[in-house]
């Protein structure tokens, strides 16, 4: 039976995406991304306080995010949850237009809609 569980291997994120989150942490937006196994990262959340909301850091962050995972060759996984205001509906179509994509799989083992993935470029 051991052979059979998956194991969750955290690794260190590197250097540049620790500055993208000391980065933005600067402004009171908070970034919470861990690696895990050799190429996955995972957005665990993007809070950003309301008076910021509307001016396009989601798009900034996730545009220098991508850019440093094609670099590093790295999957990007997430799941949609709704915060405050925002409909899952109005984050699903947000993750689809900036390039992520359901991750078909992974919804169907959890019997949600919620999960999304990007490979790399």
């Amino acid at each position: 039976m051991e052979r059979y569980k998956r194991q969750f291997i955290e690794s260190k994120l590197p250097q540049e995406v620790q500055n993208l989150i000391d980065k933005y942490k600067k402004l009171n937006i908070r970034l919470n991304i861990s690696s895990f196994y050799e190429n996955n990262w995972i957005v665990l959340g993007i809070i950003i306080p309301p008076e910021l909301r509307r001016q396009k850091y989601g798009s900034i962050i996730f545009s220098e995010l991508f850019k440093l995972a094609d670099k590093y060759h790295v999957i990007i996984n997430l799941e949609s949850t709704p915060l405050s205001n925002v409909s899952n509906e109005s984050l699903k179509s947000f993750y689809n237009k900036i390039g992520f994509l359901s991750d078909k799989e992974k919804n169907k083992l959890h019997g949600s809609s919620r999960y999304f993935i990007r490979y790399p470029k």
